[in-house]
């Protein structure tokens, strides 16, 4: 189901995790494997509605694969950060 993105949230999170379940992201490359594979925010948490900016200003794809990459864990060396297949 797609909608109109109205809204603009901030968000805080954990860390970014490539995820098997989650498609976020899949398209630009982020798992090493060369599986489809997306990112996903691990305990992510509402922080407030961003009314300073309009949807089309929101982070986009790019940008999030962009700060994945950037991770200490993953620049590092210590290989991709992964969901595992918990069912939540």
């Amino acid at each position: 189901m797609w909608f109109e993105p109205k809204y603009v949230w901030e968000v805080k999170t954990a860390d970014l995790t490539i995820s098997p379940r989650y498609k976020a992201g899949g398209k630009e490359g982020v798992d090493p494997t060369g599986e489809e594979r997306g990112i996903s925010l691990r305990f992510p948490r509402f922080i407030k509605v961003r009314d300073d900016k309009k949807p089309d200003m929101a982070t986009n794809s790019r940008q999030v694969v962009e700060m994945y990459r950037k991770q200490e864990s993953v620049t590092k060396n210590k290989g991709p950060a992964a969901d595992d297949d918990f069912e939540y």
